[in-house]
């Protein structure tokens, strides 16, 4: 039988990182079966509490000769799980064990002395955060004095500035959704965001279900050094323009990586192979639709709630936000009588879970009018904290111009003499 508290130790000392989920998940020293595995987990804890790192399997083996560990193949977060569901079902055992003669001899207070029991059970099973509000005034000035210093947007941010005051960008364990009708621009919205962020410094990884790694580099190409899509699409720069984007290819920028990855992608626990490989930033999924169900869902709908409720999970456990572009049904179209007014969660295709599941769901609107106008429109069909005002973008694929033509709400200001201010 496996020692799964052993195994999680292992996991641990080999992959460092993965030390942040089985502290999430709430895994404590008595929750090991032994005596030698509480004192080693004890003494992970201490060294991360003090260094910030995880002690190097040298020194484990010289404090704990005697503790010998398996190989382990599966991530920490699943010899968490089976650590608890272990613990728990020890502690149980010896709880029922324990209250059979106090309830016979009182019935009514032996019970509410087990239920107390595991109710401090469950909570160590499954713990929870919680906050005295008439406590924490501390807290709360130092978030909101963050909050003034960077204008609201304290996640990763966008291009524009509209999408960042209705965000407050892309916060750690987000699930964010881009959906539109075929061809009004979602790859080309994931291109945009992801090579604005790599610009900052930091590292996207982006998974293309819908198009070659090929189609996506030369997208990200076209955006990064400000090339005419169709001129570059056909080879057929300006020689002054063409001479200068090789130039720029052959010295690459000292940035992070911008990693591509193609269609071999096929499930959720791949994109977590992906992340758990690359430690991105953030993580860009053209096409949601396209990933496979490894749960077996029998119908369409069915499918793609498993893979919503897989990425909403995968963005928790590795805490980075997930940005995914998905199809909208014919109820997300314009024209014919119908406005974006009209567009609602409702137009998302193959499942309702998606707008469920995610944090923030963002309509791409780009009618032939629109396009002729080189515009665009986000109708945010989902954001938690905001109003859900349309951004209206510029939208230029020939001169790679893509700003922001919403006003922001720093043109408009409170009146600090307005009455309604009183508390």
């Amino acid at each position: 039988m496996a020692d799964n508290a052993r195994s999680l130790i292992a996991r641990v000392l080999v992959a460092g990182s993965e030390l942040s989920q089985a502290i999430d998940r709430g895994i404590m020293p008595e929750m090991m079966p032994d005596a030698l595995s509480k004192e080693a987990w004890a003494f992970i804890l201490d060294f991360n509490q003090k260094y910030a790192a995880v002690p190097s399997m040298e020194l484990f083996e010289e404090k704990f000769p005697n503790l010998f560990l398996d190989h382990a193949k599966e991530p920490a977060l699943y010899y968490s799980d089976k650590v608890i569901e272990q613990y728990v079902r020890n502690t149980a055992a010896k709880l029922l064990l324990s209250s059979a003669k106090p309830i016979l001899a009182d019935p009514l207070g032996g019970l509410k002395a087990l239920r107390s029991a595991v109710n401090t059970l469950a909570l160590e099973a499954n713990p929870s955060t919680d906050v005295d509000l008439s406590q924490n005034m501390t807290d709360r000035i130092t978030s909101y004095m963050r909050l003034k210093e960077v204008k609201g947007v304290d996640g990763l941010p966008t291009p524009w500035k509209s999408l960042n005051e209705a965000t407050g960008g892309w916060h750690p364990e987000d699930f964010c959704v881009v959906g539109a009708r075929p061809g009004a621009g979602k790859s080309w919205m994931l291109v945009i965001l992801a090579e604005y962020l790599w610009n900052l410094g930091f590292k996207p990884l982006f998974i293309t279900k819908e198009m070659s790694t090929e189609q996506i580099g030369r997208r990200f190409d076209a955006v990064h050094y400000k090339l005419p899509y169709k001129e570059f699409r056909a080879g057929l720069l300006p020689d002054a323009l063409e001479q200068k984007y090789l130039e720029q290819l052959s010295a690459p920028p000292d940035k992070s990586p911008m990693i591509v990855v193609g269609q071999e992608v096929m499930t959720v626990s791949g994109l977590r192979a992906k992340i758990e490989q690359y430690q991105p930033d953030i993580v860009f999924l053209d096409g949601l639709y396209l990933m496979q169900d490894e749960k077996g869902g029998e119908s369409q709908w069915m499918r793609m709630t498993n893979i919503s409720r897989a990425c909403k999970e995968t963005a928790q456990i590795y805490k980075i936000p997930i940005i995914a572009t998905t199809q909208l049904n014919r109820a997300g179209e314009v024209g014919k009588g119908r406005t974006s007014d009209d567009i609602t969660l409702a137009a998302i295709g193959y499942s309702d879970a998606i707008g469920q599941d995610a944090d923030v769901v963002l309509g791409i609107i780009r009618t032939k009018d629109m396009a002729l106008c080189n515009e665009l429109r986000i109708k945010p069909l989902k954001v938690r904290e905001a109003a859900m005002d349309e951004i209206v973008l510029e939208w230029d694929l020939h001169g790679m111009r893509f700003t922001d033509r919403t006003p922001s709400l720093e043109d408009f200001s409170i009146d600090s003499e307005d009455e309604s201010l009183d508390f």
